[in-house]
């Protein structure tokens, strides 16, 4: 979801930075980015290493983005979140409280996650001009709202 949603604002010719868990020097970003900017011929799509499951790793970005040259933001989305929450296959006794309790856990890490890099982006966000509409758009899936505990 993220990869379709960076191609779709880059074929509009956004100026991107998209966050990698993994170093710039590993091959999924480092051969993605050249990629769609070569398809979408924009040459504004960046990348910076950034764990969301670590907050030193949050913090540093944050840090970083803020003390540069450019801080303006016109959007934050947030595809972190997506993966599928819901349950289709049920696993019995201890097995299943051991999934629920790690999907639960995964699932308050990637909200944290969100939470604390719009917070440490709030003195960017907060000195935009008044006229410019900042948007802040959290992907989940679909199936959120009609995932049933139990049957």
């Amino acid at each position: 979801m993220g990869l379709v949603t960076l191609a779709a604002l880059a074929k509009r010719g956004a100026n991107i930075i998209a966050l990698s868990p993994y170093p710039l020097s590993h091959p999924l970003p480092s051969l993605l980015l050249p990629l769609i900017r070569s398809t979408t011929n924009n040459e504004n799509i960046f990348a910076e290493h950034c764990d969301l499951s670590s907050a030193t790793s949050i913090r540093k970005f944050c840090t970083t983005f803020l003390t540069g040259n450019d801080t303006r933001i016109d959007a934050l989305v947030l595809a972190h979140e997506y993966p599928s929450i819901g349950r289709i296959w049920f696993f019995g006794g201890q097995a299943r409280k051991e999934k629920e309790q790690r999907e639960n856990t995964t699932r308050e890490d990637t909200s944290l996650a969100s939470f604390l890099l719009i917070t440490l982006l709030l003195p960017a966000l907060l000195v935009a001009p008044v006229e410019r509409d900042i948007r802040v758009i959290s992907v989940v899936n679909p199936f959120y709202a009609a995932a049933l505990p139990t049957f």
